[in-house]
């Protein structure tokens, strides 16, 4: 439907209007098609947006300060999450530990390899016997490691 002063293109659908409220606009002619939408499956986490992480098992909202594993809510202190966000958004890749300490400190404290040993510490056992597991790259970083990931190594 459209109104007095619509911009109508060449389909019949309201482009816009000069002012005022109206309802929601339509098409006024029917010219509908369907297309045919091919969906690939691939393995692997997969950003569902920006800002969350899930691949299947741990999902992770960073804006909402969520964590999930295997569908049970999980709930972790902020240094925690901030890590666990951290490694999440570089998923099977390895952060190196001042990268961490930065993101979950930032410049306010200094370099304290044994305080992010504990916080990893503490990570692994909330994660627990979930597929999801933090590896340890020595004198390098921290990866994360998804249920994916061990299936198919």
């Amino acid at each position: 439907m459209a109104f007095k002063g619509d911009r109508v293109n060449e389909l019949g659908i309201s482009q816009g209007w000069d002012g005022g409220f109206a309802p929601l606009v339509v098409p006024t002619t029917n010219h509908m098609s369907v297309t045919q939408t091919t969906i690939t499956q691939v393995k692997g986490p997969q950003p569902i947006a920006a800002d969350v992480y899930d691949d299947g098992y741990l999902r992770i909202e960073h804006k909402n300060y969520y964590v999930a594993c295997g569908g049970q809510s999980l709930r972790l202190p902020r240094t925690e999450f901030l890590i666990l966000s951290c490694l999440a958004r570089s998923p099977e890749r390895i952060v190196t530990a001042e990268g961490l300490w930065e993101y979950a400190w930032g410049n306010e404290k200094p370099m304290n390899t044994e305080s992010l040993h504990v916080y990893i510490y503490r990570l692994r056992n909330k994660l627990g016997a979930s597929k999801v597991r933090i590896d340890t790259m020595v004198n390098v970083g921290y990866r994360l490691l998804s249920a994916t990931t061990d299936a198919l190594s």
